[in-house]
């Protein structure tokens, strides 16, 4: 039956029943009687002036003619619809629309043909699937027969009955795979500690070079931490690629701040923060949320609290509006209390924690209402892992793996499957158990001394990581991706139709917006790129596993050779543009336990101050020229650097030591300002002061603002504080490029 017939169905029954049983209300104070019947445990009106219940009749019972119509009602609604996520729904309507497709090539009804459910008819529809979408992996073609069975059921409204779905199972890996060639290994499952971790934070404030907004840059590394804290799922953090548009995310509401007595001295206090992840995996049908505590930690890089107080002091989140993070740590607990919660401000208890960023014409702006979607999380962990120098390529279930395998030593069976969110135990044993097992046999075999630390530091997925490997494709390896045949074919069509419009009479690919011919260029623009960006990311892992498979035999040579390796591994002197990330990445390692109290306060309050204070701020790009430079470790003795083959390293923020003068150069337009070039660059030479901070390896550089200025610049931008000093000075070449930028302000 439709669903509008049943719903209206549904509606008449429920009109009909209660006209049926209303019950006049009394008209005065003796006309009803309420009186509790002693059969039953509700209220019910007695009428003097009614003669008897007989009155009604045998055959007129509402209550019985209600039921049976909601007999037919059920009867008619089938079955229950299994509850499944949109992803799920997506998924089989999507397999549906491939099954309809495949019916219409053998001319027969989709449905008829489903339900008769004949495995030969299955077996070529999913041999057609693999010779048409190019099936490598047999895990993949198992996947869509299980869209194909959940279709079925949602037709039929019961599963397979006839042993089809058997005997598809045994026919996948019997017929299917040997016969295509289908893979049918397992991807390695590593996992990552929290020696890589710190790894990757290093990467994260140190090394990287890609221009972040600020916010970003404080929001990550908490949920790094997180990530590997709560052993959750990234779609408990971050807004699921399963469920884009819904902005499920960690909110302000889903957090507790608290100021709590201190167990080993009651008069003192410390703040922790609860976490309730509610935006977990359903199992089963049933999703159980999780609630963890965290407390200060020693390592600034490792605290959560204090990646949170940052966040909400920058957003305003608390209700009461502290004017510093000291004012939080004065706080004390009343003492007829054990506890003091700071609330959060009702307009923002909604709001996600991880905020998403977004262009406009005033350039990278954060969104406070837009919570960050999982692929930017995820393709920057891909881009830090590059930087550390991992061999292998990263992912973010390698942190729940890993913090899985340490809470499965640490706690109960049933503490683990209900952290991880499993209903069985045999969920971490078949998807999350690393495949090297960090025991010492050779102990447990021949009774000699255990050396397990030694063999868990072996199996450490960051063994190997060398931060020499490539981060980019060179200029070679650049012009291999262009010459990529498929590539230059879609080129040439790009090209060809790209004529075609200008010799219609348009002076710009913009003004056929609407048309034909533009969403044909759009389309042929997006396979371009979707395929040279294809082909840079296998050619630059190509490179990284090059790099890997030839740097030991160098290593080796060298040594042979005569040439010992150096104890210590010289880095280059680092600038950085922004204040805030130079005093963040010198106190990322320093430990509160070798400070006494007040000192490792004043610390923690920096530390966290800064952190708010680079949530305003956006990291500028530098130029393209930087780029190129390549990164030189002096990594073996005798005064030699030893240069790698290989990409150079992304250079933008960034100065190496060598020649400062000609890296710390900014962006003068020589051709168009050759008489003021000079001037520019001496004036800057004056105003830049370096400022130190008590580290060898970091130093911050300041610029002040010239009153008058020789070169052409955007006075909106100088008074952006949010920018950086580069963007906000950023010179401009001709009239007209200044004009555009003016213009993408007003708009």
């Amino acid at each position: 039956m439709p669903v509008r017939a049943t719903r209206r169905l549904e509606a008449d029954i429920v009109t009909a029943f209660q006209d049926q049983v209303q019950v006049l209300a009394p008209k005065g104070p003796n006309k009803r009687l309420l009186c509790t019947s002693p059969d039953t445990h509700h209220d019910t009106f007695t009428d003097p002036d009614s003669d008897s219940p007989s009155d009604i009749g045998p055959d007129s019972d509402p209550e019985g003619e209600y039921l049976r119509k909601r007999i037919d009602y059920q009867g008619s609604a089938g079955r229950a619809k299994p509850r499944r996520s949109d992803w799920t729904n997506g998924l089989v309507k999507r397999e549906v629309e491939h099954w309809q497709e495949f019916c219409r090539k053998i001319e027969a009804d989709p449905d008829n043909t489903l339900l008769e459910c004949e495995t030969k008819t299955f077996k070529t529809y999913l041999e057609w699937h693999v010779r048409t979408f190019r099936i490598k992996k047999e895990s993949t073609i198992q996947s869509y027969w299980k869209r194909v069975s959940l279709g079925y059921i949602d037709l039929a409204g019961h599963r397979m009955d006839n042993g089809a779905e058997l005997d598809i199972r045994d026919w996948i890996p019997g017929y299917l795979t040997p016969t295509y060639r289908l893979d049918n290994s397992e991807k390695e499952k590593r996992a990552m500690y929290v020696q890589d971790l710190y790894a990757i934070l290093h990467a994260h404030w140190v090394d990287d070079t890609k221009a972040l907004h600020g916010r970003l840059r404080a929001e990550l590394p908490l949920l790094l931490l997180l990530s590997g804290a709560t052993t959750t799922r990234p779609g408990a953090l971050v807004e699921s690629s399963s469920a884009k548009g819904s902005n499920k995310a960690l909110s302000y509401e889903h957090i507790t701040v608290m100021k709590v007595r201190d167990v080993t001295d009651p008069k003192r206090s410390t703040i922790v923060v609860k976490v309730a992840l509610v935006h977990i995996k359903n199992s089963g049908g049933k999703g159980r949320r999780k609630k963890f505590i965290f407390r200060f930690e020693s390592l600034p890089a490792f605290c959560i609290v204090s990646h949170f107080l940052a966040l909400a002091l920058n957003d305003g989140a608390f209700k009461r509006d502290f004017n510093s993070i000291e004012e939080v740590f004065s706080l004390e607990v009343p003492a007829n209390r054990d506890v003091l919660r700071l609330k959060w401000k009702k307009d923002k208890e909604k709001q996600p924690i991880f905020w998403d960023v977004e262009k406009t014409p005033d350039g990278i702006r954060v969104s406070d209402s837009k919570a960050l979607p999982y692929i930017k999380y995820r393709d920057h962990f891909v881009h830090l892992g590059r930087l550390a120098g991992f061999e292998y390529l990263l992912e973010l279930y390698q942190l729940r793996r890993a913090s899985g395998r340490n809470i499965n030593s640490a706690l109960t069976p049933e503490e683990r499957n209900q952290v991880m969110g499993h209903r069985h135990g045999s969920t971490y044993e078949r998807y999350y158990m690393p495949d090297l097992v960090e025991r010492d046999f050779q102990s447990i075999y021949f009774g000699t001394p255990s050396q397990d630390l030694l063999i868990q530091s072996v199996a450490r997925m960051g063994l190997s990581r060398d931060r020499r490997a490539p981060t980019e494709l060179s200029e070679h390896q650049k012009l291999e991706v262009k010459s990529n045949p498929e590539l230059v074919k879609l080129c040439e069509k790009r090209e060809r139709c790209k004529n075609r419009i200008y010799r219609r009479g348009y002076s710009s690919i913009e003004e056929t917006k609407g048309t034909e011919l533009y969403d044909r260029y759009k389309g042929i623009e997006r396979e371009v790129n979707g395929i040279s960006n294809k082909l840079r990311r296998k050619r630059l892992d190509q490179a990284v596993q090059d790099f890997h498979d030839s740097i030991d035999t160098i290593e080796v040579n060298k040594q042979l050779d005569g040439v010992t390796t150096a104890d210590i591994l010289i880095q280059p002197t680092i600038q950085y543009e922004l204040r805030e990330r130079a005093t963040i990445a010198k106190l990322l390692s320093l430990s509160f336990d070798e400070c006494d109290e007040e000192r490792a306060l004043k610390i923690r309050a920096k530390f966290i101050y800064n952190l708010a204070r680079l949530c305003q701020r956006q990291e500028s790009r530098w130029s393209a020229a930087s780029h190129h430079q390549k990164l030189q470790l002096s990594r073996f003795n005798g005064g030699e650097d030893e240069k790698l083959k290989g990409a150079p390293r992304r250079k933008r923020k960034l100065s190496e030591t060598g020649n400062d003068n000609a890296r710390k150069s900014p962006r003068l337009l020589k051709a168009a300002f050759d008489g003021v070039a000079e001037n520019v660059q001496q004036l800057q030479d004056k105003t830049r002061t370096i400022l130190p901070v008590q580290d060898d390896n970091v130093r911050i550089t300041q610029n002040l603002y010239p009153m008058v200025f020789t070169y052409p610049v955007c006075l909106i931008c100088i008074g952006n504080e949010q920018l950086s000093y580069a963007e906000r000075m950023r010179p401009f070449k001709r009239k007209y490029t200044l004009q555009k930028h003016l213009n993408a302000h007003i708009q």
